[in-house]
């Protein structure tokens, strides 16, 4: 089965290469990594606020590192996987690129917890109608903007050296996706979204309604 992902970082089914990320066990190296960037994240007020969040994933064993394409610095998503030529529900998951320091894994963290914290709230309130992919980004990078000066003001990093040769493009989605959630304007929304296309993000994905998987979707056979 091919992966069927979202520029959005939000994605429905997985491939066989990736049916395991909930039962896989991270290598000491790693581990250590990600606990250092979950600990770098609780440091900020953003982050610590959705640390009962972290902790609900961790206790799952669904947040793991892996080697995500160029460009691409964490992938959540929630929905079915094939084992065993079956489909099976994952549930709610977090892949975290490999590669990335300290602080762009933690930021990459607070992104797509920000997502799960808002599929959790949409479906405790049965959201009618469902949300775009549009606004869960634009939650997630405000989140990471935020997030971002914290760092900056707690002195952990310059967020100028932070996702290499990309910092310029993200730092201004960042900045732009909070400057819409401050204001609701059209000018910024508009802006936010010609950023998010701009950077690779399917204008048809933006504008697709997330909708919630169960473990019932998931019942049949494997093609």
């Amino acid at each position: 089965m091919s992966i069927a992902i979202s520029g959005a970082g939000l994605y429905l089914f997985i491939s066989r290469s990736l049916a395991d990320v909930g039962s896989q066990t991270l290598p000491l190296v790693q581990q250590e990594k990600l606990n250092q960037a979950i600990a770098l994240a609780l440091r900020t007020k953003t982050g610590s606020a959705l640390e009962s969040f972290i902790d609900q994933l961790l206790s799952q064993d669904k947040i793991h590192l892996s080697g995500l394409l160029e460009g691409h610095y964490g992938e959540s998503g929630e929905g079915c996987v094939v084992k065993e030529d079956g489909f099976y529900y994952e549930g709610f998951f977090i892949l975290l690129g490999n590669q990335l320091s300290t602080e762009e894994m933690a930021s990459a963290l607070v992104h797509e917890v920000t997502h799960y914290q808002m599929i959790q709230a949409n479906v405790a309130s049965d959201s009618d109608p469902p949300a775009r992919v549009i606004f869960f980004e634009v939650s997630a990078f405000a989140a990471q903007y935020q997030f971002s000066i914290e760092l900056e003001q707690l002195n952990l990093v310059q967020r100028q050296k932070m996702f290499a040769d990309e910092a310029e493009t993200v730092s201004a989605i960042m900045r732009t996706a909070h400057e819409y959630q401050q204001t609701t304007s059209q000018q910024s929304y508009d802006a936010v979204f010609e950023q998010l296309v701009a950077y690779g993000y399917p204008r048809e994905e933006l504008n697709r309604f997330v909708s919630q998987r169960t473990e019932k979707a998931c019942v049949g056979v494997a093609k």
